[in-house]
C-alpha cells in the first residue's frame, strides 16, 4: 500500500518551498504554486513607473503654463496685443456735431444734446449713432443703468460730471466687449499671474496698475500740476494705512460686486487732468471730446494746449470704425440716458 502520509506533508497547505507555497488540491493532484515573491516585485515596479510618468505629466503642464503666461508677458512688454491708435482733427470731426465755443484763452462747450436719428425728407428715421444700435452697447446701458447710484454718489463726492464718467467708460467697455483682447481678459484677469503687470488693465474703467497709482499718488501732492485737490486723498484712504499696498488697489478695482472704487478712480483721473489744464488757463470740464481721449492715452501725454485733437485708440463697433475720443463725445453729446445721466454745460 502507497505511504500516503508523505504525500500529504509535502503538498499540506502553509509548507514552503524553493520558489513559493503549494496550494493543497484534491487528494493525489499536483498543487499549484504561487509565485509571491515576484508578483510583490512586479506591483512595486508598476507603481513606481505610473509615479514617474505621473509626474513627468504634472511637471510638461507647469512648463507649458509658465512658458505660455511668459509669452504674453513679453509680447505685452513689446506692444504686440495693443490696439492701434490714430488722431483725427477734432474740426474735422465736430463737422457732424454740435459746434463748440472755442476761445484762446479758455476751452468751452455749449453743445445740446442731439438725438441718434436724423429725419429724411421721406419722414423716416435713420441711425446716425450706429455705436448705441450694437448689442454691446445695450449690454453697457443696462450696466450703466444699475449702477446710477454709485455713479451719482462718486459724482457729488468728487465734482466731477456723472455723465462725463459714463462718457469714458462707455468706449473703454465698448473696446473690451468688440476686441479679440478680451479673450485675455477673461484667462488672466481672473487668475492674477501677472496681477502688478503695468500692461494689465482691472476695474470697469480699464486702468493699469501704474496708472492707479499715479491716480492716488495725485490724491496727495499737492505740488502736482495734476493735484486731485483738497480732501480727495481721504476719498481713497484706509482707517490707519498711511499708503495703499499695490494688493489693496488692485482687489478694489476688480471687484465685481461693488464698483464703487471702479468709478471714484475714473472721476479722480478725470479730475485731475481737468485741473491740470485749467491751471495752464484752459477749461475741459465739459470737453468730453478732449477728456475722453485723454483718459485714453494717459497723464503723459496730456500736455495743455488751445487747439486739442481728438483721437485715441479705434474701436470698431457695428462695423463703424471711431477713436475712443469719438465714441465718448458722441455719447455724451446723445440722448442716451440722459435721465439718469443729465448733459453739463
Amino acid at each position: 500500500m502507497q505511504d500516503k502520509t508523505k504525500e500529504f506533508a509535502v503538498y499540506a497547505p502553509g509548507v514552503t518551498v524553493p520558489g513559493g507555497v503549494y496550494i493543497l488540491q484534491p487528494y493525489g493532484e499536483k498543487s499549484d504554486v504561487i509565485k509571491d515573491d515576484g508578483s510583490k516585485k512586479e506591483n512595486k515596479n508598476l507603481i513606481r513607473k505610473i509615479f514617474r510618468w505621473a509626474s513627468l505629466v504634472i511637471f510638461a503642464l507647469f512648463a507649458i503654463i509658465g512658458l505660455l503666461f511668459s509669452g504674453v508677458f513679453v509680447a505685452m512688454q513689446f506692444g504686440i496685443f495693443n490696439v492701434k491708435g490714430s488722431s483725427v482733427s477734432r474740426d474735422q470731426f465736430f463737422a457732424t456735431l454740435p459746434k463748440a465755443d472755442i476761445k484762446a484763452s479758455s476751452i468751452s462747450r455749449t453743445a445740446p444734446s442731439t438725438s441718434c436719428v436724423k429725419q429724411v425728407e421721406d419722414g423716416s428715421q435713420v441711425p446716425i449713432c450706429s455705436w448705441n444700435t450694437s448689442e454691446e452697447y445695450a449690454t453697457i446701458r443696462d450696466g450703466l443703468s444699475k449702477d446710477s447710484d454709485v455713479i451719482n454718489k462718486v459724482s457729488k463726492q468728487t465734482g466731477v460730471s456723472s455723465r462725463m464718467i459714463a462718457a469714458v467708460v462707455v468706449p473703454e467697455q465698448l473696446r473690451w466687449f468688440t476686441s479679440d483682447r478680451e479673450y485675455f481678459k477673461k484667462m488672466f484677469e481672473p487668475l492674477k499671474i501677472l496681477g502688478t503687470a503695468s500692461h494689465m488693465t482691472y476695474g470697469i474703467g480699464g486702468f493699469h496698475h501704474d496708472t492707479a497709482k499715479r491716480v492716488e499718488q495725485y490724491t496727495e501732492d499737492i505740488n502736482s500740476p495734476f493735484y486731485a485737490g483738497d480732501g480727495m486723498a481721504a476719498l481713497l484712504a484706509f482707517p490707519g494705512v498711511d499708503k495703499l499696498a499695490d494688493g489693496d488697489t488692485l482687489a478694489r478695482l476688480s471687484d465685481s460686486k461693488d464698483h464703487y472704487y471702479s468709478y471714484l478712480y475714473v472721476a479722480l483721473f478725470i479730475k485731475e487732468i481737468t485741473n491740470q489744464w485749467e491751471k495752464a488757463g484752459y477749461n475741459i470740464a465739459n470737453r468730453p471730446d478732449v477728456i475722453a481721449t485723454l483718459y485714453n492715452i494717459g497723464f503723459d501725454k496730456s500736455v495743455p494746449k488751445s487747439n486739442p485733437q481728438i483721437g485715441g485708440a479705434e474701436i470698431t463697433v457695428n462695423t463703424t470704425k471711431y477713436t475712443y475720443g469719438e465714441l465718448g463725445t458722441v455719447f455724451y453729446s446723445s440722448d442716451e440716458l440722459t435721465a439718469i445721466y443729465p448733459v453739463a454745460y
